[in-house]
């Protein structure tokens, strides 16, 4: 039996829809809602909520196990990334998430048919992947980078240095860029606009590798949770 072709086209197009964020392109074309409910305050403070439990709790609130710790332990996949963290990455990575908010928020303000319940329902995918994430961390109590430095015995002290799986910073970036591109609107977002909100999105996730603040695993995670938040909003919300 021959061999059936290479089908390029469809393998060029599933990267894609992929790429853009598009596969759950058939949500589009609906009729957007433009005011905000009770229900929208009632969802955002639930995510608030479930961002605080951890620290409530103190869930995994000791020191690490060791400081420094044995890189042997870290996957190799994620062991490159070891290094002492650097904090202009770090406050690079956070302007970036705050700008991307900023900016997506006064374009669906303006933008007619949208205005406040595109804006509520990018806080509340936002919100959410942040509240999640910051669970999963308190759960996970991975160990950052820094904890296999130099740097180790000073970092010991800070509970944050056991908040390292999912990366906060990617998760709450990859949900303000999907769920721009997932707000309900009556045409889908230009391509340019969904490439430009993925590659900012994808930029926070290697500063905070580049930072020595988070493992590529982590952003990977992070990048994950976002997108997952954004969906489930647009789904279960919108």
């Amino acid at each position: 039996m021959l061999p059936l072709p290479r089908p390029v086209h469809k393998v060029r197009r599933g990267v894609w829809l992929w790429l853009s964020l598009w596969p759950l392109h058939g949500l589009h074309g609906q009729e957007p809602r433009t005011v905000v409910e009770r229900a929208d305050v009632l969802w955002a403070a639930g995510a608030a909520t479930v961002y605080v439990v951890p620290h409530l709790l103190g869930i995994n609130d000791h020191p690490p196990s060791c400081a420094p710790c044995n890189r042997d332990g870290v996957p190799w996949f994620d062991r490159w990334a070891i290094r002492e963290p650097q904090d202009a990455l770090s406050a690079a990575s956070t302007g970036l998430v705050f700008a991307l908010a900023a900016l997506e928020t006064a374009d669906l303000a303006r933008s007619p048919g949208l205005r406040y319940a595109g804006v509520a329902y990018l806080a509340e995918s936002a919100g959410w992947a942040l509240g999640a994430g910051e669970l999963l961390k308190a759960v996970a109590a991975r160990k950052r980078p820094v904890l296999y430095t130099p740097q180790a015995p000073r970092a010991a002290s800070d509970m944050e240095a056991q908040r390292s799986w999912p990366s906060g910073h990617t998760a709450v970036a990859f949900a303000l860029a999907a769920g721009y591109v997932l707000v309900p609107r009556p045409r889908p977002v230009p391509a340019l606009r969904r490439w430009a909100v993925a590659l900012a999105a994808a930029s926070v996730g290697v500063l905070r590798v580049a930072a020595g603040y988070h493992f590529p695993s982590d952003v990977a995670a992070g990048a994950a949770l976002g997108v997952a938040s954004a969906a489930a909003l647009r789904v279960v919300r919108f």
